[in-house]
């Protein structure tokens, strides 16, 4: 399980890396209750108090999950450009905290999808190219 503790979340900043937690979650098109619970935990352990209210947090990203998936030819594909757009201006450290979040959703369920993998990838090209340019 990650811990951000040595690092102090904004809440802006948890709020991306949830949402881009709870959309790995979801890329595989079934959102396993062992997911939710490695988010929740996270979501818990960084939490503060002066946040104000957790659950107005957790609808602030049911309201906005579905805008990174398009719907294509009866199913949907992931808006990449909208998950980039998050987390285009997260630090390295927030980054770190990120991925290893989305790596701990990915395996919560004990499979590996082919579309959680190309999520990570995509992710990775883009923290990549930030920090080479």
């Amino acid at each position: 399980m990650v811990s951000a503790n040595r690092l102090l979340l904004s809440k802006a900043a948890l709020k991306k890396i949830v949402l881009c937690s709870y959309i790995m979650s979801g890329i595989d098109g079934y959102m396993d209750e062992r997911e939710f619970e490695v988010i929740a935990a996270f979501t818990d352990k960084n939490w503060l108090e002066s946040f104000g209210d957790l659950d107005d947090f957790y609808k602030e990203i049911d309201s906005e999950i579905l805008d990174f998936f398009i719907p294509a030819r009866g199913k949907f594909q992931l808006n990449q450009e909208g998950v980039i757009s998050i987390i285009s201006d997260l630090t390295v450290e927030e980054e770190t905290i990120l991925l290893q979040l989305m790596t701990d959703v990915m395996e919560a369920d004990g499979i590996i999808d082919p579309a959680e993998v190309s999520l990570m990838k995509v992710i990775r090209q883009h923290i990549t190219s930030r920090s080479t340019a």
